[in-house]
């Protein structure tokens, strides 16, 4: 079984790589510091994943910055980007997708930490849920 964590230097893909490497292939893909380049910002054509993975685990998340660029970025990691990953696997034929997210996706507007990044791991949780509805691509969402 080959397992793809996405987001390859993110805590949570540093704490589930020993795990999974224990019955898996584990291959981690990111911007730098990872087995396999990938970039979900980059555009769709360049969103590829290597061939025979089984399972992708999406632990990459943008956490927002300061202004419009800042918004910008989150939105174009976390739900467009999700949404590339998506497409991707179904390319690829990969059989499941772990998308983590995050609690802040159930924070109300009225909240103190509500922002970008929560408003981006809602957006991100509800498009990954239409596209593999849609394209038949098994997935479950976590929210650690």
């Amino acid at each position: 079984m080959q397992i793809l964590i996405v987001g390859g230097t993110s805590s949570v893909a540093q704490a589930l790589k020993p795990v999974l490497a224990g019955f898996a292939e584990v291959i981690t893909a990111g911007r730098a510091g990872s087995d396999v380049y990938l970039d979900l910002s980059d555009p769709m054509e360049k969103v590829e994943l290597p061939q025979g993975i089984d399972t992708v685990i999406n632990t990459a998340a943008q956490f927002g910055g300061e202004g419009f660029a800042g918004m910008l970025e989150t939105e174009n990691v976390n739900v467009l980007g999700a949404l590339k990953l998506c497409q991707a696997c179904t390319a690829a034929r990969v059989k499941h997708l772990v998308h983590v997210s995050s609690i802040s996706a159930y924070l109300a507007t009225t909240s103190d930490y509500y922002g970008i990044y929560a408003l981006s791991k809602k957006q991100s949780d509800e498009v990954v849920q239409l596209f593999c509805s849609a394209f038949n691509l098994p997935c479950t969402i976590l929210r650690p």
